[in-house]
């Protein structure tokens, strides 16, 4: 897999990159506001997710205390805590 050989930065700016072109090509049109909220929350969680899953082994500690959060922080949070948590 690609992901292996980057650096996180590389790996969360190509991810990240990927996200804003489905945003172009998914059309979703919440019927009132508490749903664009809640959809906005879900697709947090699950970038997040998708983010922790590609870390290579190095990571795992990183990941599991990121896991064991009681509210999954937000994707620009997890990219931050993973650069500094390796260092």
């Amino acid at each position: 897999m690609w992901l292996q050989n980057k650096t996180n930065t590389e790996y969360a700016n190509r991810l990240k990159s990927s996200w804003m072109e489905l945003e172009h090509y998914r059309v979703i049109k919440p019927k009132c506001p508490a749903d664009s909220v809640m959809l906005k929350e879900y697709i947090e969680q699950d970038r997040v997710y998708s983010f922790l899953v590609g870390l290579n082994s190095d990571f795992d500690q990183v990941r599991v205390q990121i896991l064991g959060k009681n509210k999954v922080p937000r994707i620009n949070e997890v990219c931050l805590w993973s650069k500094v948590k390796k260092v």
